[in-house]
């Protein structure tokens, strides 16, 4: 029982009572790695999954869904530029993903779920684009280039399309 109370009290005490309330570490984390990368002075080595999901988690908290998509959108390539990752048609940034992962991270934002949550979330596995997506979609140029709409999902299925309209506003409103 002391470990399991120890473990309760540390989660508490980063995550808030609930997990859902509260400035947390992880969140202090998250927007220091998203002012890492929209600096283009995050290490290299920090630049993981986790820390893509952290960094729009933090944007979106901030600017909200539109404008965190369209600061991805010009931070994540100059990032990749500035650590030496090229931008190709295989490589480095990738719209369609970017663009996936804020569109879940804004709807488990809106839901109220904590940073710890988020993280932790199915949506944004590195598995979860598979399921609106087939693979040779992902892996094509045109992906990575700019946004695709889903291949799988359903007429009526949620998919990250009204968050590519919504940064189209941003852009050119």
């Amino acid at each position: 029982m002391g470990m399991n109370t120890n473990a309760c009290d540390v989660l508490h005490r980063l995550h808030g009572p609930d997990g859902r309330h509260g400035r947390t570490t992880l969140d202090a984390e998250a927007g220091r790695i998203a002012d890492g990368l929209e600096q283009a002075t995050l290490p290299r080595a920090e630049w993981t999954h986790r820390a893509h999901v952290l960094a729009a988690t933090a944007l979106v908290r901030r600017h909200g869904g539109a404008e965190a998509l369209a600061r991805l959108r010009l931070a994540i390539p100059r990032y990749n530029e500035a650590t030496g990752t090229a931008n190709t048609d295989t490589s480095g940034y990738h719209d369609t993903l970017t663009v996936f992962y804020t569109w879940a991270i804004e709807r488990l934002v809106a839901g109220g779920l904590s940073t710890l949550a988020i993280l932790w979330h199915p949506l944004t596995s590195p598995s979860a684009p598979r399921s609106w997506w087939d693979r040779e979609t992902l892996l094509s140029p045109e992906a990575r280039r700019s946004f695709v709409p889903s291949t799988l999902a359903l007429p009526g299925d949620p998919a990250p399309t009204d968050l590519v309209e919504r940064d189209h506003l941003v852009l050119t409103g």
